[in-house]
């Protein structure tokens, strides 16, 4: 493909395939560059928003939009049961040869 716009930036990957998908899918000229990259991000954010449901993460969101806060999203950590000496299979022995 001729004219490919070319990533130049590691947290950039993301937007960059989504835009080639789009553009491919679209058929259309590919006009945008790395220096559009807040936008793009930002464009498809809305996007996202627009379409599917962030629960009480939207109020949030729109504040970051507008430079008011930094995104915050956690996951929460899963807490495991600690592992105890009887919950460990046995050794298997290998069979004679």
């Amino acid at each position: 493909m001729q004219d490919l716009p070319k990533q130049l930036y590691g947290n950039d990957c993301g937007i960059f395939m989504l835009m080639y998908s789009l553009y491919t899918v679209l058929e259309a000229q590919f006009d945008f560059t790395v220096e559009d990259m807040p936008t793009l991000r930002k464009w498809w954010c809305l996007l996202l928003m627009e379409t599917f449901d962030l629960g009480s993460y939207g109020k949030l969101f729109a504040h970051w939009l507008r430079g008011e806060v930094q995104p915050v999203l956690r996951v929460k950590k899963r807490k495991l049961a600690p592992v105890q000496q009887t919950d460990l299979l046995p050794a298997t022995q290998m069979p004679d040869e």
